[in-house]
């Protein structure tokens, strides 16, 4: 679609803490609503899901040949939190520069928690300094706390030096 076929190889996986087998929610109405976590329902956003067994691995392992990340994006609905802990290696070992996610706190769910204090743990022992984007791509400094203090945010980015 945008013309990167030859630079890129799509790999049909999700992106985990574990190798293990997970149950993909695949929305029939919000494609972007499809996660391994299960939308909270809401009146107001009625959808059906089909639930679709997926291989899932460790960011360490499936990139261990790479030896330098420049920028690694994700927008995985909620899937954030252990796709973080599978590359844990690749972030203590300075691997990867930076990191673009997304705060969904709703999808996260449960997990919520967990993510906050692991994103404290990146920027406290391994040197990630947090930032958030604005509107116009400009990089601004933020905490941990005031991106968790909403239900969504974005553009949320770790850079390490």
């Amino acid at each position: 679609m945008n013309w990167l076929t030859e630079q890129t190889r799509l790999i049909n996986k999700a992106v985990y803490s574990a190798h293990t087998t997970l149950q993909f929610h695949a929305s029939e109405k919000f494609q972007g609503d499809s996660s391994i976590q299960l939308r909270p329902e809401q009146e107001n956003r009625l959808d059906r899901y089909t639930i679709i067994d997926v291989e899932a691995v460790k960011l360490d392992d499936e990139l261990k040949h790479i030896e330098r990340i420049d920028i690694l994006k994700m927008d995985i609905e909620g899937g954030e939190y252990h796709a973080f802990l599978g590359m844990m290696e690749l972030i203590k070992q300075k691997r990867i520069k930076l990191i673009a996610f997304e705060w969904n706190k709703v999808m996260l769910g449960a997990e919520a928690n967990l993510f906050v204090s692991l994103l404290k743990d990146i920027e406290e022992q391994y040197g990630g300094k947090l930032h958030a984007l604005d509107q116009d791509g400009n990089i601004l400094s933020a905490k941990i706390e005031d991106i968790a203090a909403t239900d969504f945010y974005p553009f949320a980015i770790i850079q390490f030096t």
